[in-house]
């Protein structure tokens, strides 16, 4: 275990006072998944915003608060015994980084959990009412304008969605587009066999392609349909992945996974001063980032907004 010194400043008297804290309180521990890029990049965040919160309340009340960082071990391990490891040291507030983290500590009712980079925290999540933290799924109406602002000249975005799965995203995002002037050309599929028909469909009437998560849709056969399409076309795609950027995609939005740590920083500095974590919803990421095949769009003469920044593949 690895225990970094952190100040959470706050007043005293008020941090004993919030129910469900112990005045022996240890601080807060972290479990993180594993040591790959993503979860490190979160685990910085949560640090960094640490160090804000020190700095910005240093003229206040002092309180010092740890911070415990914990891997989970590599190959079998009883999770029971790694609970009572963590219960030990008291802490009054945990951070589970990853799936397998947050796994582990699904029995732990009695201390507030945050949640970073689960994919699908529902399974784990329903029925507690101790966990909060930052979705991955976010609004498709956040990911158009992050799209719109690198590309400003597309006015005709085409995209193939399963009913089942996005059928009231995709009615937003129409109607959020609409405001915008932006022609959404959406067309729907029960299957992946639909898919290269309904995109060839779509010559010369978008100016860009934009691929949803979907397994039931997206592919190697309708992604290789969908690459072959943007270059007949001259048309960008616009992709859920940076593995795609590789394949031939000219855009893909991601996450800006360590500021998903700086949120859940924020979100454990509400915890720790007096909202109960019942009190705080879980939240959407509030940044995205474009990441770029620059020589695709040289090659397709797609020409982005300077004042975007963006992260090349």
């Amino acid at each position: 275990m690895k225990r970094i010194a952190v100040f959470f400043l706050i007043p005293l008297l008020l941090c004993l006072a919030t129910p469900g804290f112990a005045k022996d309180e240890g601080g807060i521990t972290i479990i993180i998944s594993s040591r790959i890029r993503p979860y490190m990049q979160a685990l910085q965040g949560f640090r960094e915003a640490c160090a804000d919160i020190h700095a910005n309340l240093a003229q206040k009340a002092i309180q010092t608060c740890s911070l415990n960082e914990i891997y989970l071990p590599e190959g079998y391990f009883n999770p029971a015994d790694f609970v009572e490891k963590i219960r030990s040291d008291h802490p009054f507030l945990l951070l589970a980084i990853g799936t397998n983290a947050l796994e582990t500590l699904k029995g732990i009712t009695d201390i507030p959990i945050i949640f970073v980079l689960v994919p699908n925290p529902e399974k784990i999540i329903t029925g507690h009412t101790n966990m909060t933290g930052i979705t991955l799924q976010v609004p498709l109406e956040k990911e158009l304008d992050t799209l719109l602002n690198a590309l400003p000249a597309t006015k005709r975005i085409g995209l193939i969605y399963n009913k089942t799965t996005y059928l009231n995203q995709i009615q937003r995002l129409e109607a959020h587009a609409q405001k915008k002037a932006i022609s959404i050309l959406a067309r729907q599929a029960d299957n992946a066999r639909q898919v290269p028909k309904l995109v060839s469909e779509m010559a010369g009437l978008i100016d860009a392609l934009w691929i949803l998560p979907d397994t039931t849709l997206i592919t190697g056969e309708t992604l290789d349909h969908m690459l072959l399409f943007s270059l007949e076309n001259r048309v960008p795609i616009l992709s859920f992945s940076e593995k795609h950027l590789q394949s031939g995609a000219a855009l893909a939005i991601s996450f800006d996974v360590q500021d998903i740590g700086r949120q859940a920083g924020i979100i454990a500095k509400k915890i720790h001063e007096k909202t109960h974590i019942t009190e705080v919803p879980i939240e959407t990421p509030r940044r995205l980032k474009i990441m770029i095949n620059r020589s695709v769009l040289t090659k397709l003469g797609i020409i982005l907004n300077h004042e975007t920044k963006y992260f090349e593949e």
